[in-house]
């Protein structure tokens, strides 16, 4: 789904001529915040092997951001692009909602 197809305009964006991906990610920041903080307050009791999990993944998922960010900055119609950021965006959410819970 790109992000122009995004239901609602829940989990992306509606694709304009002006559409700016880093405003887009800046957008989506406060429910990360959120999910974040939420985690950095439970991660202590957490085992080992969840902490690393959950480093492992969000460090997979930052790259893709950021990979996804760069190409967009090269080229900003990349509707790929668009598409695996916005595909990274509901995998990160996901996972801070998963790991808030523990």
């Amino acid at each position: 789904m790109s992000l122009a197809s995004a239901p609602n305009g829940s989990s992306g964006a509606i694709r304009n001529a002006a559409f700016d991906p880093e405003d887009y990610v800046r957008q989506q920041q406060s429910s990360l915040q959120y999910l974040q903080q939420r985690i950095e307050y439970r991660k202590a009791r957490w085992s080992r092997g969840d902490r690393e999990a959950f480093e492992r993944a969000m460090m997979t998922i930052d790259e893709t951001v950021n990979d996804s960010l760069n190409e967009l900055r090269r080229n900003p119609h990349d509707d790929v692009s668009e598409e695996m950021l916005n595909s990274a965006l509901r995998d990160k959410m996901e996972l801070l909602r998963e790991f808030s819970q523990l």
